[in-house]
């Protein structure tokens, strides 16, 4: 059974960044609308707290249907690397290294928006605002190192196995979802039918 290379991926990941980026939008006139509709005053919590909630919840279509929305579209699916099923954990864990730069930039985000000007809600004491600062500066390289290494990883799919980093570590590849259907409709068991 053949794994699926690069551009079906690309397809799929655009339909996705469509949906998200459509989320996220949606988040921020909510956002928006709060703010000039009620005494927050205070832009961007929304918009923040929403779109990170979206962008783990989106993934987490990989671990509970083994393709997200936009693999669906296409007509993928995510399974083992023999083209069996993928177990949860196997999910999970392509899931987690696809989504390791997120992770940190939850934090990084967190520290810069605590410096900025505009940080209303949490009081920063000034002889703390150094030790943020280079927590901050520190988070940001090191979620960039990580984003390089994800996206990068994503180009081991032009290689002749077609599996991205998440897929080699986790020992999953992309598959069509009607081949992945086929398959397994036509295998048998012949061990019970096998006269002793």
């Amino acid at each position: 059974m053949d794994r699926v290379g690069f551009l079906p991926r690309l397809g799929a990941f655009l339909i996705d960044l469509g949906i998200f980026a459509v989320g996220v939008h949606l988040f921020m006139f909510i956002d928006v609308y709060v703010n000039l509709t009620t005494p927050l005053n205070n832009f961007g919590i929304i918009s923040l707290l929403g779109g990170a909630f979206f962008l783990i919840s989106y993934g987490l279509f990989d671990v509970i249907m083994a393709a997200t929305p936009g693999k669906r579209i296409a007509g993928l699916a995510i399974a083992h690397d023999d083209g069996m099923p993928a177990t949860r954990g196997s999910l999970f864990k392509r899931w987690a290294v696809k989504q390791i730069a997120v992770f940190f930039a939850c934090p990084m985000v967190v520290r810069w928006t605590m410096l900025t000007p505009y940080n209303n809600w949490i009081r920063v004491p000034d002889f703390v605002i150094p030790g943020i600062l280079i927590l901050a500066v520190i988070d940001t390289i090191l979620t960039g190192v990580l984003l390089l290494i994800v996206v990068g990883g994503c180009f081991l799919v032009l290689g002749p196995l077609r599996q991205s980093l998440h897929d080699k570590l986790s020992g999953t590849a992309v598959f069509r979802a009607a081949d992945l259907r086929a398959t397994r409709a036509f295998s048998i068991d012949l061990s019970e039918n096998v006269n002793p």
